[in-house]
């Protein structure tokens, strides 16, 4: 993912997450972010991670790879406005993007598809991981519009 292009678009709205292995992840909107070793955190406040962040960060990396099917954009929309739909290769499983979210997301990425129910609703994502899917390098919720 882009780092440098998500700490300008988050700015001083970003929140940062320490999660229980040591690691500081940026979040902003719908984005999170892990903060790559020997970046500096200019942040007074830390948050601790809560159970669905850890559940996020630590989901099973193996299955539901993720692929672009298609974008959509209103007749009289603008760029900001497409939105980017992914697959799951069985096609069992989509989900959307918006189009800023989109710019984060590099050639080198992998993407997988993650599913978390709570006790109010569904919540799905796209995990962005190393090439191998060892490590999770940051998270996209979908389909909040």
């Amino acid at each position: 993912m882009k780092f440098d292009k998500f700490v300008k678009r988050s700015g001083t709205h970003g929140s940062i997450v320490q999660s229980k292995d040591g690691d500081k992840w940026l979040i902003c909107d719908d984005v999170a972010m892990v903060i790559p070793a020997g970046v500096n955190v200019l942040a007074t406040e830390i948050s601790e991670s809560k159970p669905m962040f850890e559940a996020i960060i630590h989901a099973d990396t193996e299955d539901d790879v993720l692929e672009l099917v298609r974008a959509t954009i209103p007749a009289d929309g603008k760029v900001k406005d497409i939105v980017r739909i992914f697959a799951t290769e069985d096609g069992e499983n989509e989900i959307q993007i918006r189009n800023e979210n989109f710019g984060l997301i590099e050639k080198a990425d992998r993407l997988v598809y993650l599913q978390i129910d709570d006790d109010v609703e569904e919540h799905e994502f796209i995990l962005i991981t190393d090439r191998k899917g060892e490590t999770v390098l940051g998270f996209i919720r979908g389909n909040n519009f």
